[in-house]
Formats: C-alpha cells, structure tokens, sequence
C-alpha cells in the first residue's frame, strides 16, 4: 500500500508517462510503519539504489520527507557527487 491511495498513484504514474516519463518505483516504496514512513535502512537503500542505477535521470519523493533528517548521517555523498539526478 502506498502512502497515497492507488488512484492518485494511478494518475500520477498516467500524467508523468504522457510527459513522457518511464516510471519505476524504489524496492522499499510501499513500506510503512506506525509513523507513515519506512526503516533508515530501507530509504536509505533506495536512496542509493536510485542514485546507482544509471537508467534513473530523476527522482521523485512521494511525501514531505518530514523524517528525512535520520538518514542524512548515513548517505553516502560520493556516491550521489559522482551520479547526480534531478531531486
């Protein structure tokens, strides 16, 4: 279950594709725990995961990122240095 219900998921994922976007989803993105987010471990292995993967040019966040401070200290920034995305 994602975080937004499936029809506005579904009309996202039709608007961004007739822009002509290819949508794919983090392995992590339908986690959630009693606080509407996900374990550091898994945003942050989505986190890399996209900034790894050379077909993803950007990336799009689904909620505000209001526990996004956790995972700073365990980003690594090189990596994101030597594959930058559009945030």
């Amino acid at each position: 279950m994602f975080i937004a219900s499936e029809d506005v998921v579904d009309i996202a994922i039709k608007k961004l594709k007739k822009a002509g976007l290819k949508i794919t989803f983090s392995k992590n993105c339908k986690e959630e725990n009693i606080f509407k987010s996900s374990s550091i471990n898994s945003r942050i292995e989505d986190t890399h995961g996209a900034f790894y993967d050379k077909n993803v040019k950007v990336i799009f966040t689904v909620i505000g990122g209001f526990n996004s401070n956790q995972i700073l200290k365990y980003i690594d920034y090189n990596l994101i240095k030597n594959n930058p995305k559009i945030i």
